[in-house]
């Protein structure tokens, strides 16, 4: 079995990340001053699709996550 965390490198850029359910409810933010690395632990989210939000200056990237 995978364990119930991610982690996300390469975010120096990133001033913010946030999680976001498939109903549009964010479930995780994080404000970010630098990291450029940030573990994710979403073992107590249910199973299913996510979009990870991640806000740097040059603009917005958002990414599918599915839990399993």
């Amino acid at each position: 079995d995978a364990l119930p965390i991610f982690t996300l490198e390469g975010l120096a850029a990133a001033r913010a990340l946030s999680l976001v359910a498939s109903t549009g409810q964010v479930v995780r933010h994080y404000r970010l001053q630098g990291e450029s690395i940030l573990v994710l632990d979403v073992s107590t989210l249910p199973s299913g699709l996510y979009l990870l939000v991640v806000e740097a200056a040059d603009g917005i990237r958002t990414l599918r996550v599915v839990k399993q």
